[in-house]
């Protein structure tokens, strides 16, 4: 339906001429006011100057948001939700379908988290003083810190007590509680796209500068290390997870992206999906992968902590041995890198990898380009990844770790050294393709088995549905595309 769209338009057209009220002190209106903006453009994403202001979603690709004069229509377009944010002391938007529609007055004055995909983004918004509940998976000293000391709870969605805003990466409650916000990061394809959600979740803060400022840093970094990765080699990287007897080669695309912008190519296509180790002939084309690659890096659960696990161990689920160096040269280097650089300890175990490499994908290239080309480019420090080929060690992690005397302070992204030259495209030119250049013979074919296994406990991401941004439409524009919805 596309009333609430013209009501928006035409709102937002009443209001252009009207005078911005000034921000209020405590986040709501005291005397509201209908015809006056609250939230003019300097309080908002980027403004451009269109009739209606939109925040700028510049890379990711499923969701969108639009401003009123006192509330905000955000499109999560991968689960097709629409949310509308009120600020408080104003009244509830009209004109919005109850049925499809959540609604939230903001700005928030206390959420809760249940996954740890949130986390970063908390921290880099500024907002932790604010979170109520957190995963029991989070990996953040400083957040440990805060469920050590009572200032936090673990989230439980089963005692469904918890009655404010619940960001949520996935939940099995049916119907979905109008409390819960979907916090689609993992969907988005692209290592930026999925960095561009603490976008999304700052509108619920009024926190749109904060994270345009930091989203901004993270492209610049991502961007500068791209264009510094080496060219004169390309090794072959594969992402490897062992579950019952069976490896899953992943064909993610934003891990295909990761390993074409730090200069390297990934196993050709046919290669990218799940082998039945009980299965010869699995079994061998499974082997016939290993034997093109370079680099390993490894996904595979580690239930009892990374502490047990060895290239030994490896080898054994690959059924290679680890002597043979002249068939498999990720061997030889040694080059099998677990994703459990930085982990909790017992009983969860749970990994750095799914908490802020999903908000800070420039770490993440750093730490690939610097595995890929070691001699070219180094890192002080790895957060995510640790070589078991070379009895490594990552670092465990705990609420001792958080150093600072305020555990809710703002967290900044951190930015690794880089000094290339970043070349603009040329206008009208395509970008960098998603999937990178593959690589090697094409395996002997063989079924896969019926049921794929995952090889980490977070389900795997779904398929992005696209939508796109609505920047750089006019009034006149959306005005005539919402009237013709409606013929």
């Amino acid at each position: 339906m596309a009333y609430p769209l013209i009501a928006l338009l035409v709102a937002s057209l009443a209001v252009q001429a009207s005078a911005a009220a000034p921000k209020p002190a405590d986040g709501c209106i005291t005397n509201f006011d209908p015809t006056v903006n609250y939230f003019p453009d300097q309080y908002q994403d980027e403004p451009f100057a269109l009739p209606i202001s939109q925040t700028v979603v510049e890379t990711a690709n499923d969701f969108t948001v639009q401003y009123g004069s006192y509330y905000k229509v955000v499109k999560n377009s991968y689960d097709d939700t629409t949310y509308v944010l009120y600020q408080c002391g104003a009244v509830k938007p009209p004109n919005f379908p109850a049925a499809t529609t959540r609604f939230f007055e903001i700005p928030l004055k206390g959420f809760a988290v249940d996954s740890t995909v949130a986390v970063s983004f908390v921290q880099m918004l500024g907002v932790t003083n604010l979170l109520n509940e957190t995963s029991s998976y989070s990996v953040a000293p400083c957040v440990q810190k805060l469920v050590a000391d009572g200032a936090a709870q673990v989230f439980n969605e089963s005692d469904g007590l918890f009655p404010g805003a619940v960001f949520t990466g996935m939940t099995f409650q049916k119907p979905v509680p109008k409390n819960y916000v979907s916090l689609d990061t993992s969907t988005d394809p692209g290592p930026l796209k999925r960095a561009e959600w603490i976008k999304y979740m700052a509108l619920w803060f009024n926190a749109e500068s904060r994270a345009s400022e930091v989203y901004s840093d993270i492209e610049t970094s991502y961007n500068c290390l791209k264009a510094s990765a080496p060219k004169t080699t390309t090794p072959v990287v594969g992402w490897l997870g062992y579950y019952m007897d069976s490896w899953t080669v992943s064909g993610a695309p934003y891990k295909l992206q990761y390993v074409a912008d730090a200069g390297g190519v990934s196993p050709a296509k046919a290669y990218l999906r799940a082998y039945n180790m009980t299965d010869p002939a699995d079994k061998k084309a499974f082997q016939s992968l290993l034997a093109t690659l370079d680099i390993v890096i490894d996904e595979t659960y580690l239930m009892t902590g990374p502490s047990g696990y060895s290239i030994d161990a490896f080898a054994k689920n690959a059924g290679i041995s680890v002597t043979d160096t002249a068939t498999y040269k990720f061997l030889a280097t040694p080059n099998v890198w677990s994703m459990y650089g930085r982990a909790t300890g017992a009983p969860n175990y749970a990994t750095d990898w799914f908490e802020s490499a999903i908000a800070q994908p420039q770490v993440v290239l750093a730490e690939l380009i610097s595995i890929m080309h070691p001699g070219d480019v180094t890192v002080p420090e790895k957060y995510y990844f640790y070589n078991v080929a070379q009895l490594e060690m990552g670092a465990v992690v705990s609420a001792a770790n958080c150093t600072t005397l305020n555990p809710t302070e703002v967290v900044n992204p951190i930015i690794p050294a880089c000094s290339a030259t970043i070349v603009p495209e040329t206008p009208g030119t395509a970008s960098a393709p998603a999937s990178p250049p593959s690589v090697g013979p094409t395996p002997p074919s063989s079924p896969p088995p019926s049921s794929p296994p995952p090889s980490s406990p977070p389900p795997a991401p779904k398929a992005a549905a696209s939508s796109g941004s609505l920047i750089g439409a006019g009034l006149a524009a959306l005005v005539a595309a919402a009237v013709a919805a409606l013929v």
